[in-house]
């Protein structure tokens, strides 16, 4: 088993979205990690606890790789991937498994990586993109997406115990 460090991490994720058809999804699966990764990044540092930084700089680039088999159980068939190849210790397990808005993360990683995978539909990067597809008018799913996730993200912040 090969250890999971952030390079291995991005390079890995990059290969799995790569291979993906659909031209705006490929995008879409390359921006994500990046944005999610930045703002994990930014919430550990608002947090007077110890954060392992590179658990979520991991986590951030393979929370999704599952969509390469479907969206629905994408968290757990993000971890099956991840398993057949890389050591997955339990605090990573934590963070890809439960990254969704439903899901209870137990540790303070898993709890940032869900809140950071919620924030990123703020980045202007990600509003360009989803611009960008969309031909004359923004697709309804889009614009239902955002809503759902900023309404996630909304009671994600509220829930997060931000320490000062």
């Amino acid at each position: 088993m090969e250890k999971l460090t952030p390079k291995t991490a991005e390079r890995f994720a990059r290969e799995i979205f790569g291979k993906f058809k659909d031209k705006e999804e490929k995008e879409f699966r390359l921006v994500h990690p990046v944005l999610v990764s930045e703002t994990a990044l930014i919430l550990a540092k608002k947090i007077n606890q110890k954060v392992d930084l590179d658990v979520l700089r991991i986590a951030a680039w393979v929370h999704d790789v599952g969509y390469s088999i479907e969206s629905k159980n994408h968290a757990e068939h993000s971890l099956a991937i991840l398993e057949k190849k890389f050591e997955i210790d339990k605090v990573l397990r934590d963070c890809v498994l439960n990254h969704g808005s439903e899901a209870k993360p137990t540790t303070l990683e898993g709890r940032i990586i869900q809140l950071a995978d919620k924030a990123f539909i703020l980045d202007k990067e990600l509003l360009k993109l989803i611009l960008k597809s969309s031909k004359e008018k923004i697709d309804p799913e889009y614009i239902d997406f955002i809503k759902k996730m900023s309404v996630k993200l909304a009671d994600l912040l509220d829930r997060f115990d931000f320490v000062n």
